[in-house]
């Protein structure tokens, strides 16, 4: 595909024109509320909980009586902090939505999570905000002195009642996609999971060559696109689905060869579809002979709906990213992840 073919489409009459909307979307950096969180923002020195807001208020360009303003749909994270690159970024981070939708089943490592303006974490499953919607976010040291930190999702922004910008009949094209997103974010939504639950740290401490089992229980319909882990020594693992006994492996792998930070995510081949009460079982075993913080995290999306109904969901509410940029699907995410677009 070349580069023409993104900015020009068929008018037709066996011919080209340029295709407005382009002209209507603006790649987008949200990060806190700078008002009430300044930057640099400090993450607390354990045990104490930091809180602070990423608000996506209202674009001065949204127009009067605007029913959307000015939404921003999230396809990346990143992060930098005092200590970006090393061993020292300990601390985690979790994400809920101001109406208290979680998008995380607990504090996650932020290298688990985030990439970095380099390498951005792809989010999969996009994350829509419409304006006035915030996400409430709290962050927390693993160990050590406060850090300093700043957090961003990279995206798009939106400009549907923009009178001195959108036509009428863009506007309503565009308004038409921003409600069926907004109906399907209703049921289908992003999602990171990781070890722990909320009465207890997600860090599995593994201490001189020795085992540990943990399991992670799934509420809802879950599907899986990646998983990312964080250490501090070497160590091997396998996962069990217990309920089919199905597992991820022929036997252990080593974290080194099987998975991957955030910013080179071990993504899946083919997506791990985990049904509403399975329950996985997972062994670690240390190699590395010394005390061993492991930090496992699953990247994918929640599914609020029958399964038999999501082909449905997919068909009539199509993810903005297939509908606006036509060029994009989830072949070509995945090859963007890893640095080989098509």
């Amino acid at each position: 595909m070349s580069i023409i073919d993104k900015y020009l489409v068929s008018n037709g009459n066996n011919g080209i024109a340029v295709d407005r909307m382009r002209r209507y979307v603006l790649p987008y950096w949200l990060g806190f509320d700078k008002i009430n969180f300044p930057y640099p923002y400090s993450v607390p020195a354990s045990p104490a909980l930091g809180q602070s807001v990423i608000a996506h208020t209202n674009n001065t360009l949204s127009g009067s009586g605007s029913s959307f303003g000015t939404p921003f749909l999230a396809k990346y994270l990143m992060f930098q902090d005092s200590s970006v690159g090393s061993a020292a970024a300990i601390w985690t981070l979790r994400m809920k939505h101001m109406n208290g939708r979680d998008y995380m089943n607990n504090m996650i490592h932020i290298r688990a999570l985030a990439g970095t303006a380099k390498l951005p974490f792809v989010i999969r499953e996009h994350l829509m905000l419409l304006s006035e919607e915030s996400i409430y976010v709290e962050t927390q040291k693993i160990s050590g002195a406060a850090a300093n930190m700043r957090l961003f999702l990279g995206g798009e922004q939106y400009f549907p009642d923009s009178a001195s910008i959108v036509d009428a009949a863009t506007g309503a094209q565009m308004k038409k996609l921003l409600s069926q997103w907004k109906e399907r974010s209703k049921y289908v939504y992003p999602f990171w999971m990781t070890t722990g639950d909320a009465s207890g740290p997600p860090p599995l401490v593994v201490a001189g060559s020795a085992t540990v089992q943990t399991t992670i229980k799934i509420g809802d319909h879950y599907e899986v696109f990646s998983m990312t882990v964080i250490s501090t020594g070497d160590f091997s693992w396998d996962i069990t689905e217990t309920r089919t006994g199905q597992t991820l492996s022929n036997g252990r792998a080593t974290g080194t060869n099987a998975l991957g930070d955030a910013t080179y995510p071990t993504i899946f081949p083919f997506s791990y579809l985990l049904v509403k009460g399975s329950q996985l079982k997972i062994t670690l075993v240390d190699t590395s002979g010394s005390s061993n913080n492991i930090y496992l995290c699953f990247q994918g999306r929640k599914i609020l709906a029958p399964l038999k109904d999501l082909p449905e969901i997919e068909r009539q509410l199509p993810g903005i990213k297939s509908k606006i940029h036509p060029m994009w699907n989830q072949n070509q995410l995945v090859n963007e992840a890893v640095g080989e677009m098509q």
